[in-house]
């Protein structure tokens, strides 16, 4: 798992989460980091809650699931919000990577969903 301070302006994660979440979620993402607690995470599934949020990414169905209000409307434009995007750099930055190059490569390919 990845610490806000392990977060450097080079990594890989931000520079691909730039072209899917606006600069100002990502950067509150970043301060979230820390926050994000896993109780699944694997290659197929990924469950985490991230304060009293709860974000589910299924790789294989290229699914994600998410209910903040700022997701809902994120999710329209093609785009993460913050709680996401923390989640995505707390995992390991190999799996975070597969994930992300996906939804950054084939966008249309990947459904976001609110949780109600």
């Amino acid at each position: 798992m990845t610490t806000c301070d392990e977060l450097a302006e080079g990594d890989p994660r931000m520079e691909l989460l730039g072209r899917i979440a606006e600069a100002g979620r990502l950067s509150r993402a970043g301060k979230l980091v820390a926050e994000v607690v896993f109780q699944v995470a694997d290659r197929e599934l990924v469950i985490a809650g991230v304060g009293k949020y709860n974000v589910v990414i299924d790789g294989n169905a290229q699914h994600i699931l998410h209910g903040c209000r700022d997701s809902q409307s994120q999710a329209r434009e093609g785009q993460l919000c913050k709680h996401v995007a923390a989640v995505l750099l707390a995992l390991e930055e190999s799996h975070a990577l597969e994930i992300i190059t996906g939804l950054v490569a084939e966008p249309r390919t990947w459904h976001m969903d609110v949780i109600q």
